[in-house]
């Protein structure tokens, strides 16, 4: 062990007249602590939600979509061969067909929707909409009935599940209605004069399903493709083509490969391009958290400047008789230097259990419980990040650093005379 490690340990331990110091010192290890614990806790909180945010996105979306320009269906004559080509794709594992577009459903209120039609057959290759049904079942198929017990007509009602919030505004299972679209693409008169006529369609809701993002929940219902198809008028045609992969995050060299395969007018983008704004900005409060939460790092940081300015001047006669004895000015420097730092370490390490402890016992005891019926998940959720936790190290231990620099030097430029004169 050098002799500056040494003397700046016995500096730290030593209780003859400097019980106040001792615990200021413990006041600075304290406040780094609690800053480091605070920091991984949050990040890891933060993580969790983002994590949690896209996997229910993921669960309800495709990885990538494949669309014609202009918003103009896909012909039922190209559509079968787009699929058999993107299925050659490396790490393509699914691609389904749909139709996405506007409406109105008109239950026991009426309300705008998103109207998706899917294809029962490859959807579970893409979506995973079982598992989130909550109410009834995915039963897309025709009822048929009579109006009243006495009419001499039945009318058809095509099966839908809706969202769980959406249920709430609209009806639950077994809620008859209609829906309403307008005719969109090569649908719509081009007569300048003619308004082109609402498509409508009786509906019966089969099914209820919850994702836990309102955004999903209150707007989307779904629809057999062919259904979909007869609404609004399309024939074999359809709006896109949605595609999962098996690892989402290639979906940047899997995007790529695709729009090199797709010839014009197709077109294709993934679930990063279509959810930018929102994991920019979940990104944005992630690290403005923690600019916020590493002031109080620093705040600890000033109580190590303190602390060692206080010894300092306690260890000026210690000062002067190291130098006189030929201890350099960077020998000094490294004694308050290393026992700046002594502090960061020990408070970081202190700081990096709790946050750990705290964010495993959340982990394995769900201590942090939220209502389920609104959040749809019953705890905060938690992601420990290897990264995350390395950067709260280095800045703990870097805003020590800095604190200590100011006080070694100032021990540093005493002169050793007037050091052991003034005691």
């Amino acid at each position: 062990m050098r002799y500056e490690t040494f003397i700046a340990l016995r500096y730290l331990r030593s209780r003859r007249r400097s019980g106040f110091i001792s615990i200021i010192t413990w006041f600075s290890i304290g406040g780094v602590a609690i800053g480091v614990a605070a920091l991984a806790i949050v990040l890891s909180a933060m993580n969790g939600l983002e994590t949690e945010v896209r996997q229910k996105i993921l669960n309800t979306d495709a990885h990538i979509k494949v669309v014609r320009f202009y918003d103009q269906p896909i012909n039922g004559d190209a559509w079968p061969a787009l699929i058999d080509s993107i299925r050659l794709v490396d790490g393509v594992i699914g691609v389904t067909p749909f139709i996405e577009t506007e409406g109105l459903i008109v239950g026991t209120q009426q309300t705008t929707v998103v109207i998706r039609g899917i294809d029962l057959a490859t959807a579970d290759d893409v979506y995973r909409l079982t598992p989130t049904i909550e109410f009834g079942s995915m039963d897309f198929g025709i009822f048929t009935k009579k109006p009243v017990d006495t009419a001499t007509y039945t009318v058809d009602y095509a099966g839908i599940i809706v969202g769980y919030n959406l249920s709430q505004k609209i009806g639950n299972v077994g809620q008859e209605g209609y829906l309403m679209v307008l005719p969109t693409g090569d649908n719509v008169s081009s007569s300048f004069m003619s308004m082109p006529s609402p498509r409508m369609k009786n509906f019966k809701i089969s099914g209820v399903f919850r994702t836990g993002l309102y955004e999903y929940d209150i707007a989307y219902i779904y629809m057999g493709l062919d259904i979909a198809q007869d609404l609004m008028g399309f024939g074999n045609k359809v709006t896109g083509l949605s595609i999962r992969l098996d690892d989402m995050w290639e979906v940047n060299r899997v995007d790529r490969e695709i729009e090199d395969l797709l010839p014009y007018p197709y077109t294709s983008f993934s679930w990063i391009d279509q959810n930018k704004n929102l994991f920019a900005w979940m990104t944005i409060e992630k690290w403005l958290m923690f600019i916020v939460l590493a002031l109080i790092i620093m705040v600890a940081a000033f109580n190590i400047i303190s602390t060692l300015i206080m010894v300092v001047l306690e260890k000026k006669k210690d000062i002067g008789i190291l130098k006189a004895m030929g201890a350099t000015r960077k020998s000094i420097q490294r004694i308050f230097t290393y026992q700046g730092m002594i502090v960061g370490v020990v408070g970081t390490v202190i700081g990096l259990v709790l946050g750990y402890g705290f964010c495993w016992a959340q982990l394995t005891f769900r201590l942090i419980s939220i209502p389920p019926d609104v959040y749809f998940i019953d705890a905060v959720p938690i992601d420990m990040r290897l990264l995350d936790f390395l950067l709260i190290v280095l800045i703990s231990l870097l805003l020590s650093l800095l604190a200590s620099i100011y006080p070694a030097r100032r021990a540093a430029a005493l002169v050793p005379v007037e050091a052991m004169r003034n005691e």
